[in-house]
């Protein structure tokens, strides 16, 4: 296991056995739910914690598992208008209990071992006529699981309806991505629901979205959830400090990150980025944008590429009256050619079947022709390139 991932699952592990031991040597596994989505654990974070805590004994594969009626009750009562034209969209589908899960779970886990167990050239239509019990019932299982979680989607969405560049309904839909992706990986045998193990799934599928959308600069995915995370920190802590601006210590705190990732996450969220495309004037949108100002210094300035373009009329002129083989000895050692690449004596030798000493003699006679005085005031700058040039 990943040393951080490893960490991050085994301090969440020991505070579970702490509460476990206060009470007796028993914890509801409600508790054990609400401390993963507190502490925001990933996919494979969970299942390493289930696994880990099955191995102390603290929870078993079998424990009971009663559906959280309280808060899919509260949900309800939340529901406004926006999100009954949603669920008369997708639908309305009764919460499945703890027993359906696993059931559900067996049922999927079945097809998905089936044709995990065969190559593609096996799966015809021999294939699914003998299977086709296996195969309808894991199909028919893993929609189950979508079709009766679609309200857990829009519960996790609704707390990224504040953003104005997603509309609730494609916050809803970017979270089904998720909802779907751990349908297909949800294993029942690990005890836990399958709500504990879609939300985070759910929560990653939509927080992707907002990062590939929601700024001029994209920025990488697990950096936007950080950024978010801390966002997240500073509007708590500034509820419960009455109004008072959080510290960077105590947002570090909060978000168990170090002092100096803290620091940095809180700089990116204050820094303000404008668009180059944003007039110079707002007043007088014609005068021009950011970017017709910004300087390109891949690009020569209007002086320098004047004077390129006369020496280059020049060598064209001034090549011109040398032999053919000099003339294309000389473009090819210094880059004068369509392809601006330089050549050895070696390589340029090969093509003309003699030595390099040989292509060194008359890249000599060559220059040197261009150092009589007829010609050389006019060549100056390109010949002191010329005798700067580190010969191979």
């Amino acid at each position: 296991m990943d040393e951080i991932v490893k960490t991050r699952v085994e301090k969440v592990a020991e505070m579970i056995e702490a509460d476990f031991q206060r009470q007796g040597n028993s914890i509801d596994i409600s508790q054990v739910e609400r401390l993963v989505v507190k502490k925001e654990l990933n996919g494979n974070e969970i299942l390493e914690l289930y696994d880990l805590l099955i191995e102390k004994n603290i929870i078993s594969d079998t424990q009971n598992q009663e559906e959280d009626d309280d808060y899919f009750e509260h949900e309800e009562e939340k529901k406004d208008v926006k999100e009954e034209e949603i669920l008369d969209k997708y639908g309305y589908h009764e919460l499945l209990s703890a027993e359906e899960e696993r059931k559900l779970g067996y049922s999927y886990m079945q097809y998905i071992n089936l044709i995990g167990s065969v190559s593609d050239e096996e799966i015809n239509d021999e294939f699914f006529d003998r299977y086709k019990h296996i195969i309808e019932k894991g199909i028919k299982a893993k929609n189950k699981f979508i079709t009766s979680n679609i309200r857990l989607v829009i519960s996790v969405a609704k707390k990224y309806n504040f953003l104005n560049f997603l509309s609730l309904e494609d916050l809803i839909q970017e979270g089904i991505f998720g909802l779907i992706r751990a349908a297909e990986k949800y294993d029942y045998r690990k005890g836990f629901k399958f709500s504990t193990y879609a939300t985070w799934w759910i929560r990653q599928a939509i927080t992707r979205a907002i990062a590939n959308t929601g700024r001029t600069i994209r920025l990488p995915v697990h950096l936007a959830t950080s950024l978010h995370r801390i966002r997240k920190a500073r509007a708590y802590l500034y509820r419960i400090n009455n109004g008072r601006e959080p510290t960077v210590n105590e947002i570090a705190h909060h978000t168990e990150y170090s002092i100096d990732h803290t620091r940095l996450l809180c700089d990116l969220i204050d820094t303000k980025f404008v668009s180059t495309e944003q007039p110079i004037r707002s007043d007088e949108p014609d005068d021009g944008k950011i970017v017709d100002f910004i300087r390109d210094d891949n690009c020569l300035n209007p002086e320098d590429l004047v004077i390129e373009e006369n020496i280059t009329k020049k060598i064209d002129m001034v090549l011109s009256e040398f032999p053919a083989r000099k003339k294309d000895i000389i473009e090819r050692r210094f880059g004068l050619n369509d392809d601006e690449v330089s050549e050895t004596l070696e390589q340029i030798g090969n093509d003309y079947t003699v030595t390099r000493e040989r292509i060194r003699q008359l890249e000599a006679q060559a220059l040197k022709q261009l150092r009589l005085p007829s010609k050389s005031k006019e060549l100056e700058i390109l010949l002191e390139h010329f005798m700067e040039y580190d010969d191979d």
